[in-house]
């Protein structure tokens, strides 16, 4: 193998387009490449920022929903004492009334038949008269119908 010029021309055009496809062609791919890793590695930290935010967002809404569900609870819990108060209060004013008029109406019939007693004791002989009489005649009948029979 001999070595002549044009070995050399073509070792140096080949160092010159080297160089020019270099600092026109492979440096600007490379920084494109590099930009391209840089963006992505920005996004996958502004990603991950976005998940502990999310996370974070979340966490704290899980709190409030819990907390929500903690005060609905004692609220309901409230509700069905103050329900169960109202009605002890109904059912106990109801008994109250309930004795109220059992006492009135106990009263009332006290007082009719005192009334009653009142308008019958002027008129008791002649009605135990009537009683006696009657109860005597029926008792003198029959005391004779047993005999025709008999």
């Amino acid at each position: 193998m001999e070595v002549n010029a044009t070995l050399l021309i073509q070792l140096f055009l080949f160092l010159s387009l080297l160089a020019w496809l270099s600092k026109f062609l492979f440096a600007p791919i490379l920084k494109l490449f590099d930009e391209r890793e840089r963006r992505i590695q920005g996004a996958r930290a502004e990603a991950l920022e976005l998940q502990k935010q999310a996370q974070a967002r979340l966490e704290e809404v899980d709190a409030r929903i819990h907390a929500a569900q903690k005060d609905a609870k004692l609220a309901l819990l409230a509700l069905q004492a103050e329900g169960a108060k109202f009605h002890r209060e109904v059912l106990e004013a109801a008994r109250q009334q309930s004795a109220e008029q059992m006492r009135e109406a106990q009263e009332n019939l006290k007082a009719e038949v005192a009334q009653i007693r009142a308008e019958l004791m002027p008129v008791q002989a002649d009605l135990s008269k009537q009683v006696l009489a009657r109860f005597l005649g029926e008792s003198q009948t029959m005391h004779r119908m047993e005999h025709t029979h008999a």
